[in-house]
Formats: structure tokens, sequence, C-alpha cells
């Protein structure tokens, strides 16, 4: 078998996903956001009915305080989401999409869709069972302590 990096070679994929959310973002008119915002407002959209709050979006997609931090108050500040106060705890603030927020997840989701049945294309069930798994135990590995 060929000597490859699976480091690299995720890093490349990666970085396609990204062109290709940024040109289907551009020809959308969606408003140019970060790709953490955008996984942000989808996350939001599909808990809705129910409470979220910073550390749901920390522990949801393993992301430090701090920078869970700069992103949502990035997103209140250009009217994407708006923090209130959890009946019960004043101290706690739940998040929710604002309607400009709604409007542009809504506009990411169908480029998500678009892009999902792009990379889909030409496997078969079993290949993608097998892709699942590896990813599975990549991230095990990678969450291990060392």
């Amino acid at each position: 078998m060929e000597d490859r990096s699976i480091g690299r070679e995720l890093k490349s994929v990666s970085v396609l996903l990204k062109r290709r959310l940024n040109d289907g973002a551009a020809r959308s008119g969606i408003e140019l956001i970060s790709g953490a915002q955008g996984l942000i407002l989808n996350h939001l959209f599909e808990q809705r009915y129910t409470v979220v709050c910073q550390k749901d979006i920390e522990q949801a997609f393993d992301i430090r305080r701090s920078t869970v931090s700069g992103v949502l108050s990035l997103m209140e500040k250009n009217g994407l989401i708006e923090r209130a106060s959890v009946p019960g705890d004043a101290r706690l603030k739940c998040l929710r999409l604002t309607a400009k927020g709604l409007r542009q997840q809504q506009l990411i989701r169908s480029e998500i869709m678009l892009l999902e049945q792009q990379i889909r294309r030409g496997l078969g069930e079993a290949e993608l069972a097998v892709f699942f798994g590896v990813m599975d135990k990549i991230r095990a590995n990678l969450q291990e302590e060392l």
C-alpha cells in the first residue's frame, strides 16, 4: 500500500469541503460566516425545542470554552443569535436563533445537503459503514489522553 498520511488526507478533504461550502455560500447569497458559526446555527435549529446553553455547544463540537465564547459573542453582535435567561436560573443563558439566524441557517442547510449528496455519490451502504467506523476509531484515538 502506498505510504499515505491519514492526517494529510483528512486535512486535504477538509480544505476541499471548506472551499465547496464557501463557493456554494457565495452563489446562494449566504452571509460570510465561519464554519463554526454555520455548525452552531445548524445545531441551534436542530435543538430548537430544547434549551441550549454555551456548555452544550462546547460539548457537542468538542470546542474550548474561550473559543465558543468568542464565536457566540460575534454571532450575537451580527444578529444571528440571542441569549436569554433560563427560567429558574437567571445566571444561565440559553441560545436562540434570531429571524436573521434562521434565514442564514436555512440557506446553509440547503448548501450542506447538496454537498453531502456530492460527497456520497458512488458510495454504497457498506462503504459508508466502513468509513464511519474508521472515523469513529480515529476520533476515539485522538480523544485519548497522552
